[in-house]
């Protein structure tokens, strides 16, 4: 059965339609996110690329248009760690030393 080519009525709210690079940086966060959890419980080579990709709700295609493999994405999430990590100490940096009582 082809959708209904026929547009709603207006004042019909519709759903918001996602703009595709939007999609594309859901897909890749889902998949991240996922895989951190997987080979944080499981370890790396315990986990297969399609449990992570169902883990994430998506499919092993999105895996591998994304990141070429699992090997590829566990470098993407090494990535993510290092730039949050990065990100957290030049925050401790600009806020300066910790206040010390002072004998």
């Amino acid at each position: 059965m082809a959708p209904d080519p026929t547009p709603a009525p207006r004042g019909t709210p519709q759903a918001p339609r996602t703009p595709q690079a939007q999609r594309k940086s859901e897909t890749r966060s889902r998949l991240i996110e996922a895989a951190a959890e997987l080979f944080a419980r499981k370890g790396f080579h315990a986990v297969s690329a399609e449990a992570v990709a169902d883990a994430a709700g998506r499919t092993t295609g999105a895996l591998y248009s994304h990141f070429g493999g699992k090997e590829g994405l566990l470098l993407a999430l090494l990535e993510v760690w290092k730039e949050r990590i990065a990100e957290e100490l030049a925050a401790e940096i600009d806020s300066g030393p910790p206040n010390s009582a002072r004998s």
